[in-house]
């Protein structure tokens, strides 16, 4: 057995009643806290990248290709689906899906009310799995069957408005010249908690809105490409680009919705500074309980150094402990982070408010790397860090530390 791990261990076994073992669970303590902390911040953290990434590509995809024209957003000049460079977007390599859609403005009118939306209408090529997660009743429009071409689905927000469920019909008036009117039934609700989408954008079908802008089937307002890793988007976005004609161009969701990713970025920002904080708070507990064990044994060391014992070897006796000290932290800090994101992720205890924060509880997403990683970052800082303490092990002199009391 080594000589400094054998000593080490004896010396926790006597050491419960003396003052370092009051600071050694202190220490204990605030590593076991950093490290919950630090789990559940990255938790959080990547809980609100993941749930309101998801939300922004539901409606925006990774890339929106359209034509130049900056009069009006939702009614931009059609392009052709049929074009060469629009064509071939589908067989890039890192492409996941492309949708086509038109964008138009109108009014939803009722009995109660009257509210201004705009309609995204879909195509067959729709790429579902990205919004099915917001849909909570009834399903999406039948793209395919030409007799249903009048389906919607609203939002949650909107619904309440305007007293509508699942099944009701209600009138689209589309302000163009002449005014054209159309009669819709609801056959699904969604609900994202972001109000830009929830309170103006209506799901229909293409084929209706291309019947209004008397459009052929080729034409769209434009076409959302989804790739298969938004890690890589500036790349998907120099392909497609690349492949465009000069009259269209490729708006990544990053600039479309510049607001949303600039506060996800803010995030994070805070939640590193917090990480140094709380490192720096562990860091001290460490080097100071372990500056209490070596005064505390400073007679010990004058002894073992007398008895010929190499400053490396009573430092080995201090990292030993230290280690310990910080394996055990590790180990509490695990059961409390994990168990506190369990918590959440199962019984979404505690709330949020949608208005600011866009979800109704605080998300919690699960991904090894990150715990691993801070695992594995902390015991090599501390590591790192007990060295510190322990270099004052070589200007303790024998003779001095045996007289020592």
């Amino acid at each position: 057995m080594n000589t400094s791990f054998f000593i080490a261990k004896r010396l926790e076994n006597q050491d419960a009643h003396a003052f370092s073992a009051t600071v050694i669970r202190i220490a204990t303590g605030s590593i076991a806290l950093g490290v919950a902390v630090m789990l559940v911040a990255f938790g959080v953290l990547e809980g609100f990248r993941q749930n309101i990434s998801q939300k922004v590509f539901s409606f925006a995809a990774h890339l929106n290709v359209t034509t130049f024209n900056g009069n009006n957003y939702y009614e931009e000049q059609p392009i052709s689906t049929l074009e060469k460079g629009v064509a071939a977007i589908k067989h890039l390599p890192d492409v996941a899906a492309v949708q086509s859609y038109v964008f138009k403005p109108a009014l939803l009118k009722t009995k109660e009310a009257v509210q201004g939306i705009v309609i995204k209408g879909i195509d067959a090529n729709f790429y579902s799995p990205a919004f099915a997660p917001n849909m909570t009743a009834g399903r999406l429009p039948n793209t395919a069957d030409t007799n249903h071409v009048t389906e919607v689905v609203i939002s949650k927000k909107l619904a309440n408005m305007l007293l509508l469920k699942p099944s009701d019909e209600v009138i689209m008036y589309f302000m163009q010249n002449p005014t054209r009117l159309r009669k819709v039934q609801i056959v699904g609700i969604y609900d994202t908690g972001m109000e830009e989408f929830d309170e103006s954008i209506v799901l229909g079908n293409a084929r209706m809105l291309r019947q209004i802008n008397a459009w052929p089937d080729s034409l769209s307002s434009g076409v959302e490409v989804f790739g298969k890793n938004f890690d890589q988007l500036e790349q998907l976005h120099n392909e497609v680009a690349n492949l465009l004609p000069y009259y269209m161009s490729a708006i990544k969701v990053t600039d479309q919705h510049i607001q949303i990713f600039e506060w996800l970025e803010m995030i994070g920002r805070n939640v590193d500074i917090l990480l140094v904080l709380i490192t720096v708070v562990a860091c001290f507990s460490i080097i100071s309980s372990l500056l209490i064990m070596i005064l505390e044994r400073t007679r010990m060391i004058g002894v073992l150094k007398a008895l010929g014992a190499t400053d490396a070897q009573i430092r080995g006796i201090f990292l030993w402990s230290g280690l310990k000290l910080t394996a055990r932290g590790l180990l509490f800090g695990n059961v409390i982070g994990l168990g506190v994101c369990a918590l959440q992720y199962y019984f979404k205890i505690i709330p949020l408010d949608p208005e600011n924060y866009y979800m109704y509880f605080v998300p919690i997403e699960w991904n090894i790397w990150p715990i691993l990683s801070l695992n594995v970052m902390t015991i090599v800082i501390a590591a790192l860090v007990l060295l510190l303490p322990t270099r004052v092990i070589a200007s303790i002199q024998p003779i001095k530390a045996i007289k020592f009391d």
